[in-house]
């Protein structure tokens, strides 16, 4: 399936991502025949990041992949997918540049990202891979904060310090992107616990993030795709959002397709 979901899409474009701690995965077969695509390596600077209180790095690395006959037919316009980052490219490349040739694909955090990007701009992008898509309900606090972590994160002097304290860096950057405070050195966000009490305010701000939460606002927009694909490992603890959002899909008629693959993490970590 996910195949030939995109098989008019003639470039791609995404972030390297790592290999660790994955379940092996077959790689298919080179087709005979075929020819070599073109690998670049370039910077893409992201504008929207300039000045963040984080010290984030405002070039970020990414791989292009173009098709054999983008060297040889210099005239000619391709369509394209994105990997979750698309910013600058339909200036720099052959792109044809309208919704109906773009795709948006993302996986883990970035299936998160491609399907909050997808319901909000299907005027961008006209079909949508989601792989493995986590932080897809709201999330909870729980019944209280925990003493230990809450005085290691008031203790640390820096994100990069925070971020190495066991078990709290997908937390921080939640916080981070769901609850941020410029007012609140050196990490400028909230948390939702504060001295062992839940913060309803930062709850509220995670909760209108998840994309489970919001889908509903955003049929209009989905039906507005040509094709949208899920996919997930039955060992993947994400498979029971990702099935819930393809039933959400199912329930207003909106066409999509859905597998379930033996494995544990996504097969976008081959």
């Amino acid at each position: 399936m996910q195949t030939n979901i995109f098989s008019s899409l003639a470039i791609g474009l995404g972030l390297a991502l790592s290999a660790s701690a994955q379940v092996k995965t077959e790689v298919p077969e080179v087709l005979p025949g075929a020819k070599p695509a073109t690998v670049e390596h370039i910077k893409i600077h992201g504008a929207a990041l300039e000045g963040n209180l984080e010290g984030d790095a405002v070039d970020r690395d990414a791989i292009v992949f173009l098709p054999p006959s983008y060297a040889t037919n210099k005239t000619r316009p391709y369509p394209v997918v994105y990997a979750l980052h698309g910013a600058y490219v339909d200036a720099h490349y052959r792109t044809i540049a309208k919704r109906t040739s773009r795709g948006l694909v993302g996986h883990s955090m970035g299936g998160y990202g491609a399907s909050r990007i997808g319901m909000k701009h299907s005027d961008v992008f006209g079909a949508l891979y989601i792989m493995s898509p986590c932080c897809m309900s709201a999330r909870g606090a729980g019944r209280g904060g925990n003493p230990s972590v809450e005085a290691a994160l008031a203790a640390a002097k820096s994100p990069e310090e925070a971020a190495k304290i066991p078990g709290q860096a997908t937390t921080l950057a939640v916080a981070a992107a769901w609850s941020p405070n410029p007012k609140n050195p050196p990490l400028y966000l909230d948390m939702p616990t504060k001295d062992g009490q839940v913060q309803q305010d930062v709850i509220a701000k995670w909760a209108a993030n998840a994309p489970l939460a919001s889908v509903d606002q955003y049929i209009g927009n989905l039906k507005q795709y040509k094709a949208i694909a899920l996919d997930v490992g039955d060992q993947d603890g994400l498979r029971v959002d990702a099935k819930k959002l393809h039933d959400i899909l199912d329930s207003y008629g909106i066409p999509n397709t859905f597998e379930i693959y033996p494995g544990k993490i996504g097969r976008a970590h081959v």
